[in-house]
């Protein structure tokens, strides 16, 4: 058994521990043979994963038919296996084509499943674990060193003594963005409730992409470790030089970890995760006099860590990153659909703004830089880089409309939903979910930030929303 027990002021009685890891794949051949050609913007997004993490209570006493204690770790993980039938992608692995450009190769290699226990309630463990994003819940799983055994997708069930349940997600950002990862998530859920898999009408963003057999070459065992085809004998592909000036500006070309599709870190970094009341939300409106409460939430953390980091360091330049609002409006179930761009602060110093010019900057200044990124994956195709999006810049993650809360097990809504990035760069980030209060106006605000940063910003924030929790 593993300990997954952290810093932060936790102690061993909290500690989430491990027990049986095992593999769910699709409950008939599926995918096995086919090869989804991933897009320029998956590869551009490959080195980030989403942690997602749903806290369910547990059921009223007496209850024969609830939350997370009246049902069986079989119950949860039989339904598994249907589930992934349409989600045969997530049960495969990367491998690379001819030309050295990853691709997944639709196996039925599976998806991770574990069971985890914690030792105090969940009330506790929410209580305890501020202000860090609870990241024992979620499996810390990431693609590589070897490829070809690592699943994109794992999912974690914690059980807590007192008998609620939290369910973690470790989503590959391959695969597909925050909406896509929320569709997964929700359909997971459906499956334990009894519901039948879904049956889209595409699996993916670009159908022509899932191609038949024979795309990718066989692996000999010397090749496993790299992910090579024959026609490769040493080593990654060689990746060609490229122009910083026609490098988009949303994103930047890092190291990787050993293998992984991980970028190495330049900086400690350190995370943060606060909820913002649907009342302290409208105080920072009022103040800002922004329409949204992302706009308004993002120009008081942009204006603060301008001030924090000084003249030096100060971000005049920031990324956005907005995804599809509506889950029920897609047709596809995989794929990177998110919109990406940058706002400039060209002509003001964003540490000396007023709140409100920042807000109508980020509200009206967005330089959408989705499909440069695409052009420039596409002219590098073979030799693109290892890039990185969320951190090149200081970036702000815009989910508020994702309605995460819309979900339940057994009858039992969440209390508490949490999503989280890793694999971000030495400039931050900044994500803005939904807030589980039951007027619907709060926001859960999660950063990663360069270490020392977090507790001043925690203090900015208090200050302009008058406390926080």
């Amino acid at each position: 058994m593993v300990s997954k027990n952290e810093g932060n002021g936790s102690t061993a009685e909290a500690a989430v521990t491990e027990g049986l890891m095992s593999t769910v794949v699709p409950g008939q051949m599926t995918g096995h043979g086919r090869v989804l050609q991933l897009t320029n913007l998956d590869l551009a997004l490959k080195l980030h994963y989403l942690r997602m993490v749903y806290c369910f209570p547990a059921p009223p006493a007496g209850s024969g038919d609830g939350g997370g204690a009246a049902i069986t770790a079989m119950e949860l993980k039989n339904p598994m296996f249907r589930l992934m039938e349409p989600y045969f992608p997530a049960c495969g692995r990367i491998r690379r084509s001819s030309s050295g450009r990853p691709v997944l190769k639709c196996n039925d290699g599976g998806v991770r499943f574990v069971e985890a226990r914690c030792g105090v309630s969940l009330a506790d463990w929410l209580e305890k674990k501020k202000p860090s994003p609870h990241p024992p819940l979620s499996p810390e799983k990431v693609l590589g060193p070897d490829l070809s055994f690592s699943p994109p997708v794992a999912v974690q069930f914690t059980r807590f003594k007192c008998g609620g349940l939290a369910v973690g997600f470790s989503w590959s950002h391959v695969l597909g963005d925050a909406v896509s990862a929320a569709i997964f998530a929700g359909n997971c859920f459906r499956a334990i409730n009894g519901d039948p898999p879904p049956q889209p009408r595409q699996l993916h963003k670009s159908p022509a992409r899932i191609e038949l057999p024979g795309a990718v070459a066989p692996l000999s065992d010397r090749q496993t470790n790299n992910m090579e085809d024959k026609t490769v004998t040493t080593g990654e592909p060689k990746k060609k030089p490229f122009s910083a000036a026609a490098t988009p500006l949303s994103v930047r070309a890092v190291d990787t970890v050993n293998g992984c599709w991980l970028p190495a870190g330049e900086v400690k970094m350190e995370s943060l995760s606060l909820e913002i009341s649907g009342d302290q939300v409208e105080v920072l409106r009022e103040k800002t006099l922004a329409r949204r409460s992302f706009d308004a939430i993002a120009a008081v953390v942009w204006r603060s860590l301008a001030r924090i980091r000084g003249a030096s360091r100060e971000p005049r330049t920031v990324t956005i990153c907005k995804s599809g609002h509506q889950l029920s409006g897609r047709s596809w179930l995989l794929g990177n659909d998110q919109a990406v761009g940058v706002v400039r602060a060209a002509e003001l110093s964003p540490a000396a703004a007023d709140l409100s010019e920042l807000a109508k900057l980020l509200a009206g200044g967005f330089s959408d830089e989705t499909p440069a990124i695409e052009a420039f994956a596409e002219a590098e195709s073979g030799g693109l880089p290892d890039l990185i999006l969320y951190g090149a810049n200081l970036s702000f993650v815009d989910l508020e409309d994702l309605p995460v809360y819309d979900v339940a097990v057994r009858g039992q809504r969440p209390v508490f939903v949490n999503f989280t990035i890793e694999g971000v760069g030495g400039e931050g980030s900044v994500l803005v979910l939904r807030g589980g209060g039951s007027d619907g106006g709060g926001r859960t605000v999660n950063a990663v930030l360069p270490r020392g940063e977090a507790a001043a910003l925690m203090r900015e924030l208090r200050t302009a929303c008058g406390g926080l929790s």
